[in-house]
């Protein structure tokens, strides 16, 4: 495992056939898995086949606000204010849980896309959903006969992406697959959902721009061990514990020209020595 930037985690692995790379980047509100698969030396003779790729729409969209909307938590996938579905364009996987009953109609449900990327190719989903019976899944060794024995919300449900023939193509020529899952999450209008477009090859191009973005590491101990937790620690806390603070027009401590040199002000919500928690014994 490492961090790039000191703050995008990465994992090195491999498999039998293939050298595995997968990085984790976060951009303009999409969490983008990029797995990089390398072909080894010794199988680059052998006829490559690109495996059968599927997104589990069984998914569980919870709020965190867990006193006011504990009703909303308690829902299982079985319920009927559980959608999911393709977007009409065919290249994102939606998982709808309708939540505000009382709000304007623009707003009144919570979606999770996802979609996928073949080298920077958008892909399309089957538009008919399937499950592997055969896989061990929920704790299961695939379905009993009595398939009714198994509670719906524990079925596999699958959307198998189409893949296109330049993907094996790629494969068989670079010898290099580079395989990329885009999750966003979003308040929508449920009556109008399927005619969005979540995710396009420039969003996939910004969020690969962050991870090329020149970066000049700190040094704030001769110790590396203890440099690279303090760069990590402070990395944590500028990305994950702290929230840009918007223009307030009546007071302008907060807010400066669009010219300004300077960058818009930031909050920090936590410490690095008080448990992240707000508290006086914090160091920040």
């Amino acid at each position: 495992m490492a961090f790039l930037q000191d703050r995008w985690p990465s994992f090195t692995t491999q498999t039998s056939a293939f050298y595995l790379n997968i990085q984790y980047v976060i951009s303009q509100g999409t969490v983008y898995q990029i797995y990089t698969y390398t072909l080894k030396e010794e199988k680059l003779s052998t006829p490559p086949q690109v495996p059968v790729l599927k997104i589990d729409a069984n998914l569980l969209l919870r709020n965190l606000n867990f006193i006011e909307d504990g009703d909303e938590n308690e829902r299982e996938s079985d319920d009927a204010h559980y959608t999911h579905f393709i977007l009409n364009d065919g290249y994102s996987v939606a998982t709808m849980h309708k939540v505000r009953l009382n709000a304007p109609q623009n707003q009144d449900a919570v979606a999770l896309f996802t979609s996928l990327f073949i080298n920077g190719r958008l892909q399309t989903f089957d538009d008919s959903e399937s499950g592997d019976e055969s896989e061990d899944l929920y704790g299961f060794n695939g379905l009993p006969e009595n398939s009714e024995e198994v509670p719906k919300r524990l079925r596999p449900k699958y959307y198998q992406a189409k893949l296109d023939q330049q993907a094996l193509t790629d494969l068989i020529e670079q010898g290099f697959l580079k395989v990329t899952l885009a999750y966003k999450l979003d308040i929508v209008s449920s009556s109008k959902v399927k005619k969005a477009s979540a995710f396009s090859r420039g969003d996939l191009l910004a969020a690969e721009l962050i991870l090329k973005t020149p970066y000049e590491r700190m040094l704030f101990s001769e110790d590396e061990h203890l440099n690279f937790i303090l760069r990590r620690n402070l990395e944590h806390i500028l990305s994950v514990c702290s929230i840009p603070v918007e223009d307030f027009e009546e007071n302008e401590v907060f807010s400066a020209p669009s010219d300004s040199p300077y960058c818009k002000a930031i909050a920090l919500t936590c410490g690095d020595v008080s448990g992240h928690r707000i508290a006086t014994t914090a160091s920040l």
